[in-house]
């Protein structure tokens, strides 16, 4: 069986390769004090700023929204994601790009899809 250092002291890393765990439950198990998941979250806000860089820098945008299950781990990734999309941007002008996550969490992408066909439907209406 594969180990990790943590594979002792995690639910989640002890048993990874039997299956893959929902984000859910990791961020579950980090609120619990799992270290293993606490590790897990962090690695993937690693990811996840190292994206943000390459789209802040691409489409210098007002206001970055992060929305889904990963919301749930925001007290975990909020201040990596935060301090390496600030660190890492090319452009000064974007430097202070403000990082939220949504508050409707795992309804956001619904909600803004929602909003979009509805707002797509009034226009038509109007004749806009």
């Amino acid at each position: 069986k594969a180990r990790t250092k943590y594979s002792d002291k995690c639910k989640v890393c002890s048993n990874w390769y039997d299956k893959i765990p929902f984000v859910s439950e990791v961020v579950e198990l980090a609120k619990n004090g799992d270290n293993g998941a606490v590790y897990i979250l962090r690695e993937v806000a690693k990811q996840i700023s190292k994206k943000l860089v390459d789209l802040v820098d691409l489409f210098d945008p007002e206001l970055v929204m992060i929305g889904g299950d990963i919301c749930d781990a925001q007290k975990f990734i909020s201040s990596i994601i935060s301090d390496r999309v600030h660190t890492n941007v090319l452009s000064d002008c974007v430097r202070e790009t403000p990082i939220r996550f949504s508050p409707f969490a795992t309804y956001s992408v619904a909600m803004g899809s929602t909003a979009l066909i509805l707002q797509n439907i009034f226009n038509i209406e109007k004749g806009i």
